[in-house]
């Protein structure tokens, strides 16, 4: 059956929105950015922890990087330079980093990880601070715009002693672990400082990055070799949780690839002897991740920094991505990284249009103009929505959705 032509137009717009859309938000495989602060290189690894290549490899930009971060479209990495005092951008293609661009090279002082806010516009630096015989003295969180132009003023607040990990509670709240005195801050708003939420707990010195889980809070404690549990509402240890602990200095956590734990990357208490373990979300080990193809050069020394770049739509993990896994987002939405269909913290917009751009099937009888998608651009998917319910009117009355 023929469309009328104002109905064949609409649907036009909509296929052409929509892989507008999805080539936008494309990515490649589901793998692992390891950041080596013994090499200054980042290196790429797949679900199964099988070396991909190397990313970068910049000594001339990078002085004992520690962190990464992506830009929320994919297209820019950030990587901290701690010795130099800077964060460097790189244009990122999903497979190699090039175009170095030192953005950020005054206001930080040892930055040691990164955070981008929900909406991607403010780039948070824990400044571990400078190092001297009690230890590190950074006190502050830098706020910084994604072209690194200042975001406003330092968050300041607690002990000088280093501040590392950097994460939100499922309130949206600012939390920074401090280095030194084994501490979790988290920032109050209305004070307008960051204040205790957990420790001090000897157990948490050296205390590095942070990995919110649902309601939970992971914390490392480098120095006593830990790794532990918290409510990240409420900051009450978990018990139940692990343990974890004998390891030779744990730093940096990520979310598994694969959706089943999580990736903790431990320095070693020799250089170039770091490792990746995976461990389930109780806390049992499940592996050890692979650090190096045939060729033992191609792999990390100390992973100092993992992110974790998700991008699979098999929601249900059934081999397929179909209508089954758009209700599990649709159920998910607005949910924290624990939900299933969540590839960046919050199941949101982007993990929407993911789902959309490997769907099999036919689009248009699963989307309709009242589904509410407000990231990353409310215009034109307000517009794919409205195409989308046409062409089901039109379909359900007999015509199709092919132009």
């Amino acid at each position: 059956m023929n469309l009328p032509p104002a109905a064949r137009l609409q649907c036009v717009l909509y296929l052409l929105l929509a892989s507008l859309l999805s080539d936008a938000f494309a990515t490649a495989a589901p793998q692992v950015l390891v950041v080596d602060r013994i090499t200054s290189r980042v290196l790429s690894y797949d679900v199964n922890g099988n070396l991909i290549g190397v990313v970068l490899d910049d000594p001339n930009h990078l002085d004992e990087p520690n962190a990464l971060a992506l830009s929320h479209d994919r297209t820019q990495l950030y990587v901290t330079s701690r010795e130099g005092d800077a964060v460097v951008r790189y244009d990122f293609n999903g497979t190699t980093a090039s175009n170095p661009q030192v953005l950020i090279d005054s206001g930080v002082n040892g930055p040691a990880n990164l955070l981008f806010s929900d909406d991607g516009q403010t780039l948070y630096v824990a400044n571990l601070g400078d190092q001297g015989m009690a230890g590190f003295d950074g006190s502050s969180v830098s706020q910084f715009d994604p072209n690194g132009t200042s975001a406003g003023p330092d968050l300041t607040g607690g002990f000088a002693s280093g501040r590392s990990g950097l994460a939100f509670d499922p309130a949206g709240n600012l939390m920074v672990s401090a280095f030194g005195e084994g501490t979790v801050y988290k920032y109050n708003s209305g004070t307008q400082s960051f204040e205790t939420f957990i420790g001090p707990e000897s157990q948490l010195a050296g205390a590095g990055n942070l990995l919110v889980v649902g309601n939970s809070v992971l914390v490392p404690g480098g120095f006593s070799g830990s790794v532990l549990k918290y409510d990240a509402t409420s900051g009450v240890e978990d018990t139940g949780f692990g343990p974890i602990f004998g390891l030779e200095f744990p730093a940096s956590l990520a979310l598994a690839p694969d959706g089943s734990g999580f990736l903790l990357g431990i320095l070693g208490f020799a250089d170039g002897t770091g490792r990746i373990e995976k461990y389930t979300f109780d806390g049992e080990l499940s592996e050890t991740y692979p650090n190096s193809s045939a060729d033992p050069n191609q792999g990390f020394a100390e992973a100092s920094g993992l992110l974790t770049i998700f991008d699979s739509a098999d929601f249900d993990t059934d081999g397929d991505v179909d209508d089954n896994d758009l209700a599990l987002w649709e159920a998910a939405y607005g949910l924290d990284a624990s939900a299933d269909a969540d590839f960046d913290g919050d199941s949101d917009g982007r993990d929407f249009l993911i789902w959309q751009q490997q769907y099999t099937g036919d689009l248009s009888p699963l989307i309709s103009p009242a589904t509410a998608v407000p990231e990353p651009s409310s215009v034109l998917l307000a517009l794919t929505f409205a195409c989308a319910g046409a062409c089901c009117r039109s379909r359900r009355s007999g015509g199709s959705c092919s132009a």
